[in-house]
C-alpha cells in the first residue's frame, strides 16, 4: 500500500486531499506538457541552425574531400608509400568517387531545403514569425500526446496532429497551422 511520508495510507484520505492531488497532478502535467514544446521548439530551431551550419561549411568540407580523393588516387597511382604520408601533418580521408558524390549529393539536398525555409522565413515580417510561434505553441500544448495519455483512443489522433503541427512550423506554413487550428477548434 502506498503511504505518505507521515504514515498516512492512501486509503485514509479524504475527498479534498484526493482532489487536491488530482488538481496537482494536472497542474504539473500542464508544466510537463509546456516544457516538451519547449523542447520541441529549440529541437526545430536546432534543426534550422543545422541546415544553416552545412550550407555553409558544404563547400569547404567537399573541397577537402576532393584533395583527399586526389591524394589517395595519386599515391595509389604513383605507389607513394604510406609511411610518408603518415609522417606528414595531414593524412587524407580514405574516400571513392561513390562516397564523395554521396557526400555532396547529401549537402545539396541539405542546402535546397535550408534554402527553402530562408526563402521562406525572409518573405514573413516579424509579426508574422510571431504569430506562428505563438499558434505554434497554443496547437502543440493543446494537442501534445502527453495530454491523452489517459484517453488511449485519441493518442494516435494527437501523435500525427502533433506531427502535423511541427511540419507546418518548421517551414513556416501559418496557412496550415491556422487550418489545423480551425479544424479542431472545438
Amino acid at each position: 500500500m502506498l503511504t505518505l511520508s507521515d504514515s498516512t495510507e492512501i486509503s485514509d484520505w479524504t475527498g479534498p486531499q484526493i482532489e487536491n492531488t488530482k488538481k496537482e497532478v494536472s497542474y504539473l502535467t500542464d508544466i510537463i506538457a509546456r516544457e516538451k514544446v519547449n523542447l520541441q521548439t529549440l529541437q526545430q530551431e536546432l534543426y534550422v541552425f543545422k541546415l544553416e551550419y552545412q550550407s555553409i561549411i558544404a563547400p569547404y568540407y567537399l573541397r577537402k574531400l576532393s584533395i583527399d580523393k586526389e591524394i589517395t588516387q595519386y599515391s595509389k597511382k604513383n605507389k607513394v608509400n604510406e609511411d610518408i604520408i603518415k609522417e606528414s601533418d595531414y593524412e587524407p580521408e580514405k574516400i571513392d568517387d561513390e562516397l564523395f558524390n554521396e557526400t555532396n549529393s547529401y549537402y545539396e539536398s541539405q542546402k535546397i531545403e535550408y534554402s527553402k525555409i530562408q526563402d521562406k522565413e525572409n518573405k514573413l515580417s516579424e509579426d508574422q514569425k510571431h504569430d506562428i510561434k505563438k499558434i505554434y505553441r497554443q496547437l502543440m500544448m493543446r494537442f501534445h500526446p502527453d495530454k491523452f495519455a489517459n484517453k488511449p483512443e485519441l493518442i494516435e489522433l494527437a501523435q500525427n496532429l502533433a506531427q502535423q503541427i511541427n511540419e507546418a512550423y518548421e517551414i513556416f506554413d501559418l496557412q496550415k497551422l491556422l487550418e489545423i487550428e480551425k479544424k479542431y477548434e472545438n
